[in-house]
């Protein structure tokens, strides 16, 4: 059985088991209605993702963990889920701060009917499952408050880059330094870091430090791929508005890559055009904006880039002393790369 597989049969069983575990409290019709509440966030969030952090998760744990019995990878599996919630948790409430419109080519969950702000309270609810989830599923596990830690640590960096990343609304404010503190905050830690922890606690080992500075830098190159998408992305693929970070003001690494190369005396007009359009949802200065992007070639120096640092990171990743991980961490420089491919625009 496939990975993916065992972490999608995971999830089902979840959703029997912990909507009625979570509302132990209530009897009744709310009870009925908060289980169906419930279900129907999961359902409506989870679906049209790609499932990479948990089955991240679960690779880790099986690639340390060859001779694991059956039960032992079942319970990997809705451990791994864990990651498909906190991911829907933080994307619901981030679309409501960001005012989102779409996300995985769907409205986003608080557009929808009777919905509305309610989704700040949906979001909460499944991060609080959360903690439920792994104690109910690793109760004597030796590693079980290693694993309540890494997550709670991980929630707390999430909500400090999510600060700055909702916060960042002048281009004086796009620098490299405070781009990159906040994807290791925002992105990184429960993308790779959170996982590869949960991996390795699942099969009782903490020997990972060796491969932190890898996942910071898969980290970094799976958020530029995203601010790549945002400007030069196919709508139809991405599923999400094209130049929406430029327009809500955002740090990514398109703005800090365009600003260095505009903050020259010959660029001054340019530069002046750039930030009228940072920020502004009038369609002509998005066009303005997409224009000089076009006309500074950032889509080429993101993909000089990407090339670059697949290969930097193959070379990184070939020197680790844990080999049983190298081709779980290939693979995952080959997701994004893959993704990449998979998303751009038809060239004219």
């Amino acid at each position: 059985m496939s990975t993916l597989k065992r972490v999608q049969d995971a999830l089902e069983e979840i959703k029997k088991e912990m909507g009625p575990k979570f509302t132990e409290t209530l009897t009744g019709a709310l009870k009925e209605q908060a289980i169906e509440r419930i279900n129907r966030v999961l359902d409506y969030t989870i679906h049209g993702g790609k499932f990479a952090r948990s089955c991240l998760v679960l690779n880790t744990f099986l690639a340390l963990k060859t001779d694991a019995k059956e039960e032992e990878i079942k319970k990997a599996a809705r451990i791994a889920v864990v990651m498909e919630i906190l991911q829907s948790f933080f994307l619901i409430v981030d679309d409501v701060m960001d005012n989102g419109e779409v996300r995985r080519g769907k409205p986003c969950w608080h557009r929808l009917p009777n919905i509305g702000l309610v989704a700040i309270n949906d979001g909460l609810m499944l991060d609080q499952m959360i903690d439920l989830i792994v104690r109910e599923t690793v109760p004597t596990h030796p590693r079980l408050y290693d694993m309540l830690r890494f997550i709670y640590e991980t929630k707390r960096r999430s909500v400090l880059g999510e600060l700055f990343d909702t916060t960042s609304k002048t281009l004086d404010e796009c620098t490299f330094d405070r781009y990159e503190q906040i994807i290791l905050h925002k992105t990184t830690y429960y993308t790779y870091i959170l996982p590869i922890q949960l991996g390795f606690s699942l099969a009782n080992r903490d020997d990972f430090d060796e491969l932190l500075p890898v996942a910071e830098r898969l980290g970094l190159l799976f958020s530029a791929l995203d601010d790549y998408l945002d400007c030069f992305g196919d709508p139809a693929l991405t599923g999400k508005t094209i130049m929406n970070d430029l327009v809500e003001g955002k740090c990514t690494w398109i703005t800090c890559t365009a600003l260095g190369l505009l903050q020259t005396p010959e660029n001054s007009k340019t530069l002046a055009d750039f930030e009228k359009a940072f920020g502004n949802a009038e369609k002509r200065y998005v066009n303005r904006a997409l224009e000089i992007l076009k006309s500074l070639k950032i889509d080429q120096l993101y993909e000089k880039y990407e090339a670059e640092e697949r290969n930097s990171l193959k070379q990184q990743i070939s020197t680790l002393k844990n080999k049983e991980i190298q081709p779980i961490l290939e693979e995952c420089v080959d997701f994004i790369i893959n993704l990449s491919r998979k998303m751009r625009k038809t060239k004219e």
